[in-house]
């Protein structure tokens, strides 16, 4: 069955090779032992079943090793078919990957946080702090010179690049580039604001992301400016986190927002319109890449508040600097965003801050080991 890694010990070794040894019709339970459900790949020696009976949905590497697995059955064992639509624990303890004991600065990702202008400071150094708490080695900002001691001001572990002017403009794009270069995510918008300078660089900057081949998260007053580029294509790199209202602009008309499933067609409408990752947020977030969609039910009434979407985005940036891909980095941070809030929540009630769920993150990240830790003592003992 699954679980098996080299080297094969006795006398699983000798069980197997006497098991295809045997004249009598073979049954194998979840996957041939010595199979790689996964990749289809054999460990050492496989067992080559006539017919294997694996538990609620088909695994891959079942598709790949007929010889081995003979004819598949699969049993359905009671778990709803929703029940693998929505995010959970298991997404964040088996996806995100735990930094080695021997790791290095930078291990843990860099990222660069492109934004805030003379009016919105606080926007990019949420987004910066989140992509800390979340476990990234190396944040940078890249703001503009009006903005910039403010948001250096606010914490000492920003690392904060000026770039000429009151507000982002094409002069500054040599420095963004060469910090575009030196991390492993971008987030794009957040403070960045709607001046005519601003969307003149945007609209440069997006290529060169793209052309630079970095995945990126893109928000707030981005969005905005990207509804004027309706032939964007992300090369499915990149994250777009819209509200409601943000969707229909992107998709340049009224949607119909009533029910979960006319929300959940307007983020597949807007992932095939710009080959991108949609993070529909709402009361339950809806995550669409093509064909694929995942809904996201942590989080509550108090993270309405402004902010908590920068945390977002500063979440889901770490993420995608450790190599999680693009789609489950986006419904794996929804997740943590909005669990993030309910600790917070829990605390404080409905009267929270963009920074009471800064604070939680490290803890919500904790929450779902913890609770694995304790599931595997608990089967441990009894088994």
């Amino acid at each position: 069955g699954t679980g098996i890694k080299p080297p094969l010990r006795e006398p699983i070794k000798s069980a197997i090779e006497m098991f295809n040894r045997s004249s009598g019709f073979k049954v194998a339970i979840d996957a041939p032992t010595g199979l790689n459900p996964d990749t289809g790949e054999v460990v050492e020696e496989c067992v080559k079943a006539d017919l294997t009976v694996t538990f609620h949905d088909v695994k891959y590497g079942l598709l790949r090793a007929k010889q081995y697995v003979g004819e598949l059955v699969i049993v359905k064992i009671g778990i709803p078919p929703e029940a693998s639509s929505y995010v959970g624990p298991g997404d964040v303890i088996f996806e995100v990957p735990a930094k080695p004991k021997d790791a290095h600065k930078g291990v843990g990702g860099r990222v660069l946080v492109i934004g805030g202008s003379e009016h919105y400071t606080g926007a990019p150094a949420l987004s910066a702090m989140a992509a800390l708490k979340a476990g990234a080695d190396l944040v940078f900002i890249a703001a503009p010179e009006s903005a910039a001691p403010i948001i250096s001001s606010y914490s000492p572990n920003l690392i904060v690049r000026k770039v000429p002017g009151k507000n982002l403009n094409v002069e500054g794009l040599n420095t963004i580039e060469e910090l575009i270069s030196r991390v492993n995510a971008v987030v794009l918008g957040p403070g960045i604001g709607l001046f005519e300078e601003t969307k003149e660089a945007v609209k440069e900057l997006i290529p060169l992301i793209v052309k630079l081949d970095k995945p990126v998260v893109i928000d707030a007053d981005a969005l905005k400016i990207i509804a004027e580029q309706p032939n964007a294509d992300f090369k499915g790199k990149a994250i777009l986190t819209p509200h409601a209202k943000e969707a229909s602009i992107l998709l340049g008309k009224e949607c119909d927002m009533d029910s979960l499933h006319n929300r959940s067609k307007v983020a597949r409408e807007l992932s095939i319109k710009y080959n991108a990752v949609i993070l529909l947020k709402g009361p339950t977030d809806i995550i669409a890449f093509r064909n694929m969609v995942k809904f996201n039910r942590t989080g509550n009434q108090g993270m309405s508040v402004g902010g908590t979407g920068d945390t977002l985005t500063g979440i889901i940036a770490t993420l995608l600097a450790r190599k999680v891909e693009p789609f489950k980095a986006a419904y794996i941070g929804a997740f943590i965003n909005g669990l993030a809030g309910d600790l917070a929540y829990k605390e404080l009630g409905e009267r929270l801050t963009a920074t009471d769920v800064l604070d939680n993150i490290p803890l919500a990240f904790k929450k779902p080991l913890e609770s694995y830790i304790e599931t595997r003592r608990v089967l441990h003992k009894f088994f």
